[in-house]
């Protein structure tokens, strides 16, 4: 699944949980390119996507079980490819 023009995600498990977590990460990486004009550093989205998941149960927009699924990200940015 397309995250961004140079960052992509592959998903293993329940898909409706990859959907809500890649969503996420398409919506912040959509925010830091129209507030600084570049493309968010893959690790960023990374980074993004992990906070999401690890805080489930904490708040509104989170679902208050565990995801059940695994995601491989993969992005070339301004460090060379990267996967995570």
């Amino acid at each position: 699944m397309e995250i961004d023009s140079h960052v992509g995600a592959a998903m293993s498990g329940i898909v409706a949980d990859a959907r809500t977590l890649i969503d996420k990460a398409r919506l912040e990486a959509q925010n830091h390119r129209f507030t600084y004009n570049e493309p968010m550093l893959a690790a960023s989205i990374a980074q993004s996507i992990s906070d999401v998941a690890i805080g489930f149960g904490k708040g509104d927009d989170v679902p208050s079980r565990p995801f059940g699924v695994a995601l491989l990200l993969a992005g070339c940015d301004a460090n060379g490819p990267q996967l995570y």
